[in-house]
């Protein structure tokens, strides 16, 4: 398994979630992308835990998760504004050293050179709500669609 957690500025955000390696980045549902002039923030969705999650988040009752990516100090090679600008579901993310590629099926919809890149998991849309996490504008970020929200029901 390719361990894209070392690539990050914190790697244990990553690494106390997912102790045997990170989740794979493919399959995924692209929600938001914020671009800004210090980083760009990508919200995507796992519909399930992911393999290797942990324990504490199954026993807490979560039942889906999603991963908040900033990019720091982009420069922007390639965007498909208008793939970016609705859910997609089948999304692959390739990382390196300082490039991310975010795909949809084979055609890119961002390319961009980094600096560097960080990674916060959230589960579910109820500890999202708790956590009031918000994007580079101050918007609060949207919970995952994938999980109910018991309220709503």
């Amino acid at each position: 398994m390719n361990d894209w957690s070392r690539l990050l500025k914190s790697p244990n955000s990553v690494r106390r979630h997912f102790p045997n390696g990170p989740p794979r980045l493919s399959g995924l549902r692209l929600m938001r992308v914020v671009l800004g002039p210090a980083a760009i923030r990508v919200i995507l969705g796992f519909k399930t835990l992911p393999a290797g999650a942990s324990d504490k988040w199954r026993r807490a009752g979560y039942s889906a998760v999603d991963l908040v990516l900033r990019l720091g100090s982009p420069t922007v090679e390639h965007l498909d504004a208008a793939g970016l600008l609705s859910e997609q579901d089948g999304v692959t993310v390739e990382l390196d050293r300082n490039r991310i590629v975010i795909k949809s099926g084979d055609q890119p919809m961002l390319v961009a050179s980094i600096e560097y890149v960080d990674a916060q998991f959230l589960p579910d849309p109820v500890m999202q709500r708790l956590e009031a996490s918000r994007d580079e504008s101050g918007s609060e970020l949207e919970p995952s669609p994938f999980v109910r929200d018991p309220e709503q029901q």
